[in-house]
């Protein structure tokens, strides 16, 4: 979907994905001292810590399958393509948006300390803005003060970044469902 909506503003592919790779990969090692904290401070915060910490090492080794694949010298396009019926243009194009994803991700590695400072601290605003949502909204009705709000940060953590691992649409509902159940003791019954 962010792809699509950069290259609507006249982004071309390759580059929406190198930017995409910076955002993935910036979260991916913010989660890491994030995770440390939850595992320090959170009950239960080991299991989201383990969450957050899959979700980091999934995005980490997608993208390197992703840059590694852009890098293939494949000039021709494989018979496995041409068998499952896709042209010889469509990988002539495929490759051109490789090619350009591989030069784009490539000028990731020359950002100054202040730059990469900025987008871990902007990554940090991010992480924490997500994980604050839920908390947020039930302030105000969670039973046992104290250790229902770290309870619902520790699953809120656990969620978001074990649900980013589930088939889109959020596996169907299995987020939701998953704080419903989660959640059953800090919330009050009437909600």
């Amino acid at each position: 979907a962010k792809i699509a909506v950069l290259t609507r503003d006249r982004m071309d592919v390759g580059t929406g994905g190198a930017v995409l790779v910076g955002e993935t990969v910036a979260e991916a090692f913010t989660l890491l001292p994030l995770a440390i904290l939850a595992v320090l401070f959170l009950p239960g915060g080991r299991t989201g810590a383990y969450a957050a910490l899959g979700y980091a090492v999934v995005v980490v080794a997608a993208v390197v399958a992703l840059y590694w694949v852009a890098r293939l010298p494949l000039r021709n396009a494989p018979r496995w393509w041409l068998r499952v019926g896709l042209s010889v243009r469509r990988w002539r194009v495929l490759r051109v948006v490789a090619r350009r994803f591989r030069h784009r991700s490539k000028a990731l590695e020359h950002l100054s300390a202040h730059d990469l400072a900025l987008v871990a601290l902007w990554s940090v605003v991010h992480i924490a803005g997500r994980l604050a949502i839920l908390p947020a909204l039930a302030i105000g009705r969670i039973q046992g003060r104290g250790a229902g709000l770290a309870a619902i940060i520790g699953w809120t953590f656990i969620l978001l970044y074990g649900g980013a691992m589930m088939p889109t649409p959020a596996g169907g509902g299995a987020i939701e469902a998953g704080f419903a159940m989660a959640l059953g003791d800090a919330l009050p019954a009437d909600d």
